[in-house]
């Protein structure tokens, strides 16, 4: 009988040990596969349960920064109505009044709510921009860092100069009835001269 050598091409040893070795490698390809998978599954579910709580956060601040949009809002619009009131007023009271002393401080007042609803309405303007900023959709990746930045933006914004027109229509109402009564006092002047002739 003849021996077979290990050296022979027949030799299945040789092929063994290179198809362990690609095994081998296939195997390490494979769990390198599955470990990205799993990493990727890993990141994706801390993402979603991530970005879900800053969502929430956003949505809370969201909720509140519309609010308090809208009371500024209002208070701004009611201020504005107070004010055109009142420069209609003063037009109509030029060459009405006997004394021009009410009109000069209706005018005064009248500059003084004009310059606060100007600083309101620049910023509502800044709280558009900073709610249209803040619903930008979060990257792929993002675990709700932005988000939240988000929501901390809208949390501090401050309405105090929407705030401070609260008081416009107030501010207005006394220079408005003293040019009122001026221009009454004028008209029963007009009246008792027109009766003397």
């Amino acid at each position: 009988m003849a021996r077979i050598s290990a050296e022979t091409p027949n030799s299945p040893r040789p092929r063994l040990s290179s198809v362990w070795r690609l095994s081998g490698n296939r195997a390490r390809v494979i769990v390198a596969a599955a470990a990205v998978v799993l990493v990727l599954a890993v990141v994706l579910v801390v993402r979603g349960v991530s970005l879900a709580a800053a969502q929430g956060d956003y949505a809370a601040a969201a909720a509140l920064f519309q609010s308090d949009q809208a009371r500024a809002v209002q208070t701004v619009t009611d201020g504005e109505t107070s004010l055109d009131e009142a420069i209609a007023l003063l037009a109509a009271s030029e060459g009405r009044v006997l004394t021009e002393q009410p009109r000069l401080e209706l005018a005064d007042a009248i500059d003084a709510a004009t310059a606060r609803l100007s600083a309101a309405a620049q910023e509502l303007t800044a709280a558009q921009s900073t709610a249209a900023a803040g619903s930008a959709a979060p990257a792929l990746f993002e675990l709700g860092a932005g988000v939240r930045e988000n929501a901390r933006a809208l949390s501090a914004f401050d309405f105090g100069a929407a705030e401070g027109v609260d008081g416009v229509a107030g501010d207005l109402a006394a220079p408005v009835a003293a040019v009122t009564t001026a221009m009454a006092a004028w008209q029963a002047e007009e009246d008792r001269i027109l009766r003397g002739r």
